[in-house]
């Protein structure tokens, strides 16, 4: 058998054209220019000066939530037909394309936490109830996307605009919620 590298869809790490290796300069399909994570933890002080029966029930809230945004990903535009014929279509960028040249959609979500201790016994035993929401706002975050801008007929030999060329196809996880308890001691 023969090996075919890199038969997935990452970053080929074969010169497009052995003639011409300063055309397969450009960014890596892994490339993100900009990231921002930011993070942020409120404990809820709504219970000091309460009665005890209200400070119970009013105190150890806690809101707690994560915001990541990040720039698309470089790409560059393929072939559905193996062009250079070395086995591995997916080494073969269409001609007039430089490698990394396209980006893709960016990224965004946040995640939510809401938690409430709870003193089961004096300072040594507390149970803290948790729910929490992954990408809360229920955003479409595609990851994959045709990246074929011209099929090829073998039986025609002719190359024709693909409909679907840039349609995603694919997107990252949707809105996950999920309750815990936890117990420390």
């Amino acid at each position: 058998t023969s090996f075919i590298p890199n038969s997935g869809g990452e970053d080929v790490k074969l010169v497009n054209d052995t003639l011409n290796p300063d055309g397969d300069r450009g960014l890596g399909d892994a490339n993100v220019k900009h990231r921002l994570v930011s993070s942020v933890v409120w404990d809820i002080p709504f219970a000091k000066g309460l009665n005890p029966m209200l400070r119970t029930m009013l105190d150890g809230w806690q809101l707690s939530g994560i915001f990541s945004a990040q720039s698309g990903r470089a790409f560059s535009a393929r072939s559905n037909v193996d062009l250079n014929n070395d086995g591995n279509r997916f080494s073969d960028r269409m001609s007039g394309y430089g490698r990394g040249t396209l980006e893709g959609p960016g990224l965004a979500t946040m995640d939510l936490r809401v938690s409430k201790s709870v003193r089961i016994w004096k300072d040594s035993l507390t149970l803290r109830l948790v729910g929490e929401a992954f990408n809360a706002f229920n955003r479409a975050n595609f990851t994959t996307f045709n990246q074929v801008p011209f099929n090829y007929n073998a039986t025609t030999r002719v190359f024709t605009p693909n409909p679907t060329y840039l349609n995603r196809t694919n997107t990252g996880d949707p809105r996950i919620l999920q309750i815990a308890a936890r117990i420390t001691f």
